[in-house]
């Protein structure tokens, strides 16, 4: 299986979040319009999933707490 990926910094909630979401759903429909027109194959296009860590003070009270 193929994908785009993006990796970088900031809260999902910002304008850099959402500007990235906008060009990886283009830059994917862009591709997949393409190959259904050369190759006459189509696919979906998947659902953005989205990976978000935080960065825990170690004195935090949240420092020991895995989220699963």
């Amino acid at each position: 299986m193929n994908y785009i990926t993006y990796s970088g910094k900031g809260y999902p909630s910002g304008e850099d979040f959402q500007e990235v979401c906008n060009s990886l759903f283009s830059l994917s429909y862009t591709i997949k319009f393409k190959i259904a027109r050369l190759k006459g194959f189509d696919y979906k296009v998947n659902p953005l999933e989205v990976n978000w860590f935080l960065k825990m003070k170690k004195d935090s009270r949240w420092s020991g707490c895995r989220c699963f």
